[in-house]
Formats: C-alpha cells, structure tokens, sequence
C-alpha cells in the first residue's frame, strides 16, 4: 500500500502540491493593497555645528581657570588665563621705549627748524622715525601677546572637556585645551553615498530612532554638504537633520548613535507581494502564480520598492496568490 494511502485526502494534496513547486519556493502569499513607502534608512549619531576646542598659542603658566567640566558659558566669557606678569612688564617698557623714541624725533625736528634739510639731516630723521615705528610695532606686539595669554568661549555652549583642570601648572599649547558645545546646534548626522544622497533634499521630514531612547524623534534635513567627508575610503556625504526643539529631550547626548528613517516616495492603494517572492531572469521579472493548485510563471512590471514589499504595477491582481 502506498504510504500517501494512509493520509487524509487533504494532506495529500498539499504534499502533491509542494513536490510540483522548485526547491526553495513552498510558502504561499497572498496579493494585497494598501500603501507602500519606499524608505531610505542611513546609520549616524548626534553631533554639533557650533563646537570649538581651545588651547593657548604659547607655552607657560597656567594662573587661572574659570571654567570646570559642566559649566555652561556665553560667548565671550573668559575661560582660562597664563602667568601675564612678564608680558604686562614687557607692554610697559615697551611703552617706555616707544615715548622716548616719539620724543627724540620731536626733539631732532625742533633742532633742525629752520635749517637747511642737507641729504645728511634727512637720514638722520628717517632712521628716528624708523626706531620710533618700531617701537610702535613692539607695543602691538606685547599686546598681542598678553591677549593671547587669555582664553574666551567664542560661542555660547557647555563646557565638555577640561584637559588641565589645576592652576599652577606649566602648559604647552596641547596640554591645556578646553572643549565648548553649544546644544542649541545638535544635529543627527548621517553620511550617505553618491546613489543616495540624490534621493535627499533639503527640508525633508525624517524620522529618527536613537539607540538609547525608546521614542521616535521627527526632524527634517538641515543642509547637505557640498563636498565629500574627509577621511573616508569612499564617497560619502554628511546630511545634517536637525530636530525640532519641540522633540529634544533633556537626556539627548553629543555622539548618540541610531537610525534616520527617510521616507522617498509613498503611494495609496498599492498592489504588493512580498519582496521574496519575485524572481527574475533574461526575460524580466515573474513570480510563480498558484494557479488551480498548481505554480504557474506570472511575468510582472514592478513599480515602488520597499525593503520587504515590492508594488506590482501589471501582471497580479488583489487575492492572487504566489509563492517564494
């Protein structure tokens, strides 16, 4: 007796009609409508457009620190200072030098009013002015110098990094840097190839999951840069999604990682198989179509793609089934 005798007649024809299908492709599905979205997902993290770390130009003393991990600053404010003492001395006595430069060439121009200016005289003034000019260059100098011995937040923001958080210390100029962010600039960042970065535009909804957040946040694309990221061994740029200040959350951190979710195209009414179920060939693209129990080949035209769905434009129709 034959072993398929012994089973119920509904089991038979299932198992007749698995042995009629190719290997691989037993799983049924039924054709369906409804709406497709063709989707770009992008991996990136939450960064900042505003922010700076600091460090002074010169090596020396490290006299005061205004700022510690935390705090929060305004533009401007000072935020760390060198041993100025030497500097201060040196503005005075080139103050000094360049009063008494300014004074002798006074004086040599009244003791030769009146005279006859001989070619001698003449570069006799020009080499006081000369002195005098450069005593005026060492004054702006000395200035810029005890200027740059204090360090000020160009931008409003929190400090991040304090690298030399103890006065007292000798410094050189990276061993005493300081980290500003301001958060009113946090950005999600993604970097996107040159295939997918002509699918964005700037002002397009996105919609952002982070990995340490349970809630979705909406932004929309902020800017695409011009040129490729430096640094990378291919092609890609950063695409800058900002979100709405409406959707920040005081938890939201610089360097957070997740998903940007862009939405491409999206269409109502959509007739849909699962994307495992199409097939291709030389010939184009088909699916195996139950036909009376049995696979038929259906070839189709497909339309918007999504990463599990796949829109057929002609060739099926809604309750039409195929298999994988």
């Amino acid at each position: 007796m034959s072993r398929l005798q012994l089973l119920p007649p509904e089991a038979i024809s299932i198992i007749k009609e698995v042995r009629t299908l190719p290997q691989g492709q037993k799983k049924t599905h039924d054709v369906k409508e409804g709406t497709l979205q063709e989707e770009l997902v992008l991996a990136g993290n939450i960064d900042a457009t505003e922010k700076v770390t600091l460090q002074f130009q010169t090596s020396g003393r490290l006299s005061y620190i205004a700022v510690k991990d935390g705090d929060l600053v305004k533009k401007g404010q000072l935020i760390a200072q060198l041993d100025s003492r030497e500097l201060k001395k040196r503005l005075q006595k080139d103050l000094n030098d360049y009063k008494s430069s300014r004074w002798d060439l006074e004086q040599q121009k009244d003791d030769q009013e009146g005279k006859a200016i001989t070619d001698a005289l003449q570069r006799a003034l020009d080499k006081t002015q000369f002195t005098l000019d450069s005593s005026v260059l060492d004054v702006e100098l000395t200035s810029l110098s005890l200027e740059f011995s204090r360090l000020v937040s160009p931008i409003n923001g929190i400090v991040t990094f304090v690298e030399s958080p103890i006065a007292g210390v000798n410094i050189t100029p990276s061993s005493a840097r300081f980290a500003i962010v301001n958060p009113d600039t946090l950005r999600f960042v993604v970097t996107a190839d040159q295939k997918e970065i002509v699918q964005i535009k700037e002002g397009q909804a996105v919609e952002i999951s982070l990995d340490a957040l349970d809630k979705l946040l909406m932004g929309k694309v902020h800017h695409i840069s011009f040129a490729p990221k430096v640094g990378e061994t291919s092609i890609v740029y950063e695409v800058f999604i900002e979100v709405s200040k409406d959707e920040l959350v005081d938890n939201l951190r610089l360097g957070m990682t997740g998903d940007a979710r862009f939405v491409l195209s999206s269409k109502n009414n959509a007739i849909s198989i699962p994307a495992t179920a199409l097939q291709s060939d030389e010939k184009g693209d088909f699916v195996w179509k139950k036909v009376k129990g049995k696979k038929q080949r259906q070839d189709v035209t497909i339309g918007i793609e999504t990463e599990s769905e796949i829109e057929i434009v002609k060739g099926l129709s809604v309750g039409d089934v195929v298999y994988d």
